[in-house]
């Protein structure tokens, strides 16, 4: 068990800065695997305090890397975001953990066939880019605002909804995609912690063969574990990405959410 929680670690530090997601999509269905009996809000919290972690980190690693945020538009859709992850707190207490499961499947299969299918967009200028009229403004900010709710809904994070919304609507340059994903996801997670860390229940510990350290529903061994053996493969994962081809990766991601998403609803049948 704790080598696969160690590799898990080392494939979301991978994943999280080749795709600029945070790593949620392969945290969440390993610990639904591997601790099938947790309660829902164990899983969705200890997923996001992970990705809040790792996000600090590789948004530091892009800033080395010359890569950074359009704050000119990442602040507003960031606010629009934390209105969707409060309301998202509020599902997840209110429905069963196999439909919160089965959610998260849909989500991603959804995610992955319009990305796979939906040929990439001309890339516009940074600034042309950023300037989006009242109707696409709109459309984005209902989008980022079901993208906060999925994301603590489900414990993605909501790097796999924000993406592609960045290559189809947004359409900036593929490379500063991952940086700003980031941002947007990173505030997310935080509050979706926060929420999840105050809800003034009470939840079993997770014992794996280690001292349990946990507070409310987030088990900082799981935290600390991944996130940290994370940190020895996030270099690798920024280089791959600005050696490959855009329209690869955003293929190779594609593939990758419905592996895991088929996988993931096969075990809540």
């Amino acid at each position: 068990m704790l080598v696969i929680i160690i590799f898990t670690g080392f494939l979301v530090g991978l994943v999280s800065t080749y795709f600029g997601i945070g790593g949620g999509v392969i945290i969440v269905p390993v610990l639904y695997t591997i601790f099938p009996s947790l309660a829902p809000e164990t899983v969705i919290s200890t997923s996001l305090a992970v990705i809040s972690l790792n996000n600090f980190v590789n948004i530091f690693i892009y800033q080395k890397k010359g890569l950074y945020p359009q704050y000119k538009i990442i602040i507003p859709l960031t606010i629009i975001m934390l209105i969707g992850v409060f309301w998202g707190t509020k599902v997840t207490a209110a429905l069963p953990a196999i439909q919160l499961k089965r959610l998260f499947s849909f989500v991603l299969m959804a995610s992955s066939i319009f990305t796979f299918f939906k040929s990439s967009p001309a890339e516009l200028p940074t600034d042309k880019a950023l300037n989006l009229g009242k109707m696409k403004w709109l459309v984005t900010a209902v989008c980022f605002f079901m993208a906060g709710i999925i994301s603590t809904t489900t414990g993605i994070g909501g790097g796999i909804l924000v993406i592609p919304l960045f290559i189809h609507l947004i359409k900036i340059p593929y490379r500063i995609i991952p940086v700003n994903a980031n941002i947007i996801v990173l505030f997310g997670v935080l509050l979706g912690t926060v929420f999840y860390l105050f809800d003034g229940k009470t939840y079993q510990p997770i014992d794996f063969g280690l001292q349990v350290l946990q507070i409310g529903p987030i088990n900082l061994n799981l935290v600390f574990l991944i996130a940290f053996f994370a940190l020895f493969t996030s270099f690798a994962g920024i280089k791959i990405s600005q050696k490959t081809n855009p329209a690869w990766s955003k293929r190779c991601f594609a593939i990758m959410l419905l592996v895991v998403a088929i996988s993931f609803f096969t075990s809540t049948l």
